[in-house]
């Protein structure tokens, strides 16, 4: 049980990035790799359930911390995720886990609104960690829009991209004027993930015929070049979160990336049967190549740098 109190929250988030980015696997044709880590988001879950319930007064400290309190969304997300996994099996059973998910991550931005917003926001502390929370809700959409129905979908994609806007209008000032600590440099990679589920999410209108009239290729444009740009930005600072030894905070690489691997390869399926975007589609077919790579390279990299700890950690 000490184990347990000790979970880093940053495992499960990693875990959550191992289950998206093995959606992409499976899209390529390696099954095997998704069922295995979409289990692994499923024990994650249920381990940062289990910390929640048994520790809570340890948790109710890390939550003090606005990236720390960010993360433990992530095992909602993994929840939404996972529900999403075996309702292909069992409907009922993985809507009913894809639904508490959801709900229970309304109630935790609900939370988190409260506590880091209205209570204790400092402009100073704004970090990229806050869209976790606040865009997390839109795994829903990318996982299972056709489990929502089609008003919810409209309202939950909508709110995402509004949300991401806003908090972008804040947080580019923010950085420009007083650049994110070295401590914090990880959650750089966070500006990734908002604008890749808005995204995608906003491609799935068109799985659901009820959304598909509300479909504009233009604004699935613009969010597509805000994924590049985020993308970008974070090559240029990827050097920089290797400087300093491992730390749980590595585990903000992860789903990001992976998030951001799999709107590369939806957008490479969506703009290349557009003939007016061909070129683009091509494009972004081959800039997903890279980012399977760096991809499958961070989340081996902090997967193991997890387990280690953990091992280290029993020797003691």
């Amino acid at each position: 049980m000490s184990k347990l109190k000790g979970l880093p929250i940053g495992f499960v988030g990693t875990c959550l990035g191992l289950a998206t980015l093995s959606n992409v696997y499976n899209l390529l044709g390696y099954a095997w790799v998704r069922h295995l880590c979409m289990w692994l988001a499923g024990l994650a879950a249920i381990l940062g359930v289990l910390k929640v319930v048994l520790f809570f007064p340890k948790v109710k400290e890390e939550y003090k911390s606005g990236v720390l309190a960010a993360m433990y969304t992530t095992i909602t997300m993994c929840a939404m995720l996972f529900g999403s996994y075996i309702a292909g099996y069992n409907l009922a059973v993985g809507k009913a886990i894809f639904w508490a998910g959801m709900l229970i991550h309304m109630c935790m931005i609900l939370c988190y609104t409260i506590y880091h917003i209205f209570m204790n926001f400092k402009y100073d502390f704004l970090l990229p960690a806050y869209f976790v929370t606040y865009n997390g809700l839109l795994v829903s959409t990318v996982a299972g829009i056709n489990m929502l129905p089609p008003a919810l979908a409209i309202v939950i994609t909508y709110y995402g991209i509004g949300i991401y806007i806003l908090i972008l209008i804040f947080l580019i000032p923010r950085i420009m004027r007083k650049p994110i600590p070295d401590n914090f440099v990880q959650t750089k990679t966070v500006l990734l993930a908002p604008c890749s589920l808005c995204f995608v999410s906003y491609l799935n209108f068109n799985n659901v015929a009820a959304l598909k009239g509300l479909f504009n290729p233009i604004v699935a444009l613009l969010l597509y070049v805000c994924v590049l740009l985020s993308l970008l930005y974070i090559l240029c600072n990827t050097f920089k979160f290797f400087e300093s030894g491992f730390t749980p905070l590595f585990g903000a690489l992860t789903f990001p990336m992976a998030i951001g691997t799999l709107a590369g390869f939806r957008a490479g399926a969506f703009f290349s049967n557009i003939e007016a975007y061909k070129t683009l589609g091509a494009i972004a077919v081959n800039i997903t190549g890279f980012q399977i790579l760096i991809s499958s390279t961070f989340m081996c990299l902090v997967f193991f740098n997890f387990v280690k700890m953990y091992l280290n950690s029993k020797k003691e």
